[in-house]
């Protein structure tokens, strides 16, 4: 209660504050600097201050206005219009107001109203200007980008036209950034965040890629496939990847088993088993095994997983079996199961499970192997009979 009533005194000791206490109070923001800024706005009509000084003061106001709360958005939003239409309607638009506006109103029609003014006024802007129009003003759109299309852009100029934009402007940018020469960094920005121009971008740069050392191509099919839109563009990376799969991460390979189905060179299935049979091949954890024997859909490498998971399961198990017994002599601090104890059980219980499976499959095998030599033994004996 009392900051509120201290609040309440500041407000009521506003209409005698001295011109630059007023601005300090708007600079601190929040519902202080709102009453402030209301305030200001109620002098403008009964004093007179240079345009230096009105632009200074209203464009403190939109710079530092923020609700203090979501019941106060409302009126600073419409407190920040008023201050707009000031700046505007009394020719105080300078680069600095208009990107102030650009960046603080919110609504169409202020925007609108507000570059055309300034266009009309200006020699020239900057392109840094005409971006943050291309940006937030929808009418103006158009005019601007093709502003910065004629003022020697930069790549970075064009990468965010090309955001922007769309249809044949964007395909005209695209153009233009192609000629200056297109990065590996901004293509792979492209192929994430422009689908309808991923398709060319990896068209561009991927000779650019393909002149690297294997694993840096990993590096970058990796990350171009996790984050495109593009069928097309994954596709042709999950071909790539699989034509280096030897030089692939473990994560890496865990990305394209779970894309195989993009795969078009090779059968996908063989694809997964060939992913699958090579961590079993590596150093593989407990968890790793267990994740291969869950996902393949081959009993061959189903088997050769639940026995790689039974034999780190078991060492694992001796493992924290032995920490377990040196911290018997430790005085414990907390109640119920450690960490390692629940893992302990869990590890115990899983492998209990894997070796009952693997008996099963053993056994479906031998019924399987014996089916087989029945059927051959009758044919014998058919053949005997004749």
């Amino acid at each position: 209660m009392g900051g509120e009533k201290l609040e309440r005194e500041i407000t009521g000791k506003m209409p005698t504050m001295k011109d630059e206490d007023l601005l300090r109070t708007i600079r601190r923001g929040g519902k202080l600097g709102l009453e402030a800024s209301k305030e200001f706005l109620k002098r403008l009509t009964k004093k007179t201050f240079s345009p230096e000084q009105e632009r200074t003061y209203l464009l403190e106001i939109l710079e530092s206005l923020k609700p203090s709360w979501p019941k106060d958005e409302k009126e600073v939003s419409e407190l920040k219009n008023q201050v707009a239409d000031i700046i505007i309607e009394k020719g105080l638009l300078t680069e600095r107001a208009l990107i102030i506006i650009l960046r603080e109103i919110d609504s169409q029609s202020k925007l609108t109203k507000a570059v055309r003014r300034y266009h009309s006024q200006a020699k020239a802007i900057p392109n840094y200007v005409l971006l943050d129009i291309v940006r937030k003003v929808n009418s103006e759109k158009q005019w601007a980008a093709e502003t910065v299309l004629s003022q020697n852009p930069t790549t970075d100029d064009l990468l965010v036209l090309e955001e922007e934009l769309e249809g044949l402007l964007q395909r005209e940018v695209f153009e233009k950034h192609r000629k200056k020469g297109i990065s590996i960094e901004d293509g792979e920005y492209i192929i994430e965040m422009i689908p309808p121009l991923a398709e060319v971008a990896w068209q561009e740069i991927y000779p650019k890629i393909a002149r690297g050392k294997p694993q840096s191509q990993a590096e970058h099919y990796y990350e171009f496939s996790k984050y495109t839109d593009s069928p097309e563009v994954k596709r042709d990376i999950s071909n790539k990847m699989w034509i280096i799969r030897e030089d692939l991460t473990r994560e890496q390979l865990n990305h394209l088993e779970q894309n195989a189905g993009l795969v078009t060179i090779e059968d996908p299935e063989k694809v997964r088993n060939w992913i699958n049979q090579h961590f079993l091949r590596s150093p593989i954890s407990f968890d790793e095994a267990l994740e291969v024997k869950e996902r393949t859909k081959s009993n061959i490498i189903r088997k050769e997983a639940i026995k790689e998971a039974i034999k780190k399961g078991k060492k694992e198990i001796r493992k924290i079996e032995r920490e377990l017994k040196k911290e018997e002599k430790q005085e414990r601090y907390w109640p119920g199961p450690t960490w390692k104890e629940n893992r302990l059980e869990f590890l115990r219980n899983k492998v209990l499970e894997l070796e009952r499976e693997l008996e099963n499959l053993e056994r479906e095998k031998e019924i399987e192997e014996s089916a087989l030599k029945g059927g051959d033994n009758m044919e014998v004996s058919t053949l005997v009979q004749t």
